[in-house]
């Protein structure tokens, strides 16, 4: 089980918390020149990337505040935490990132799902 850090309760179990996606994400400057496909890009089109993230969490089954977390989501590895108004974490000099699974090559008799995806990570 994952362990997250409150910045203000201390370290609990993940099951105390909700994660609420990417953090840092800026609202459009003029909202009221945006189309509907503007709007959904805001919305729904998150950059989902794979390593080092901020993310926006909530203390639901305790103080029930907001704080942003810097995780590592390839290895669950929580990297620091800040209170909401606080500058954003920052990547510890001494952490050295983990390897993504799609970053290794698959061996050539690799099959069922997903055996596209891992023919095309042998020709890179």
């Amino acid at each position: 089980m994952l362990r997250v850090t409150c910045p203000w309760c201390g370290a609990r179990e993940q099951v105390e918390f909700s994660c609420h996606g990417e953090a840092g994400i800026a609202r459009p400057a003029d909202c009221s020149s945006l189309d509907d496909r503007g709007w959904g890009e805001y919305v729904f089109f998150k950059e989902n990337a794979k390593g080092i993230t901020l993310e926006r969490w909530e203390h639901i089954h305790g103080c029930r505040r907001w704080f942003i977390a810097l995780r590592d989501n390839v290895t669950d590895c929580f990297l620091g935490f800040s209170k909401p108004g606080e500058d954003f974490p920052q990547v510890p000099s001494s952490y050295r990132q983990a390897l993504s699974c799609a970053s290794i090559p698959m061996p050539r008799s690799a099959g069922g799902y997903g055996k596209n995806d891992k023919k095309v990570v042998l020709k890179r």
